[in-house]
């Protein structure tokens, strides 16, 4: 592998992240009756004797009109959200779509597939199912397609384990997650083997396609010189690969690759 010994130290420039869609948090389920059907049973309680009488029955009618109510709320809304699933599916498909719309429509999809599941909290201990169970993965589903996107755009391997990991934490058994977080941890630092296969003359693009996307943060210009710096993170330390471009034609490929390039700063000496 063709390599320089020489070291290169740097200071790592700030880029700011992809703007990110929205996150919201979904409450673990608790056990005890929905508020509605407290409130109802404390009114019956009240009313006292043993057939309740007028004012019963009038309770009992308002209590199942809003229980219909309810129940057709819950149905119309998830209409809505299994609409805006198909909706934003095609549009990330579309690349007509403008991005402003698709962020809109993911946020408001994720927002209301939040407040969806948090309004139908399961009792301790139950397994989710049905509608609930749909709505779960609906929204297991978002966080991987965000997850990807810090990836892909931005290379940010930590952030997407972050998501990864808060999703398991409400959606526990989902297979889906526990492969995307295994792959994310596998991906996040470059290894030897995976660095070979970067040979002179590459172009951006095919490194990329080799290696990732590099987190804006380690990517340094050196316009004057007409030079470029990709650098991969090898472990929690700071130790990291580079490759370097230099425009052939107008065109950036690679020209020098070093898998040592950067390694920690010694340790400072014992003081006196």
């Amino acid at each position: 592998m063709w390599r320089t010994a020489r070291r290169l130290w740097y200071r790592r420039a700030a880029f700011e992240e992809p703007r990110k869609l929205m996150e919201h948090t979904i409450r673990p389920g608790r056990s005890g009756l929905p508020l509605a059907v407290a409130a109802a049973l404390l009114l019956l309680a009240g009313c006292g004797g043993e057939s309740g009488g007028p004012a019963a029955g009038a309770s009992a009618r308002s209590s199942a009109r809003a229980s219909s109510s309810q129940g057709a709320a819950a149905d119309a809304e998830w209409a809505w959200l299994q609409q805006a699933q198909k909706n934003l599916d095609a549009a990330r498909q579309q690349a007509a779509a403008r991005p402003e719309d698709v962020a809109a429509l993911s946020e408001e999809l994720d927002r209301r597939l939040v407040d969806f599941i948090n309004a139908r909290p399961l009792p301790a201990g139950q397994k989710p199912s049905g509608r609930f169970l749909a709505a779960l993965r609906m929204k297991s589903g978002e966080d991987v397609h965000l997850a990807h996107r810090f990836i892909e755009q931005a290379g940010d391997y930590r952030r997407a384990i972050e998501i990864y990991e808060a999703a398991l934490a409400v959606d526990p058994d989902n297979p889906q997650l526990a492969e995307e977080l295994a792959s994310a941890r596998a991906h996040r630092y470059m290894t030897d083997e995976r660095f070979l296969a970067v040979k002179k003359g590459m172009t951006q693009d095919e490194v990329r396609a080799l290696l990732g996307q590099p987190n804006l943060r380690d990517v340094r210009d050196f316009p004057a010189r007409g030079i470029t710096a990709w650098f991969y993170t090898r472990d929690a330390d700071g130790r990291a690969a580079a490759v370097w471009f230099a425009r052939e034609k107008g065109i950036p490929a690679v020209y020098m690759a070093d898998f040592d390039a950067i390694e920690t700063l010694p340790a400072p000496p014992a003081r006196p």
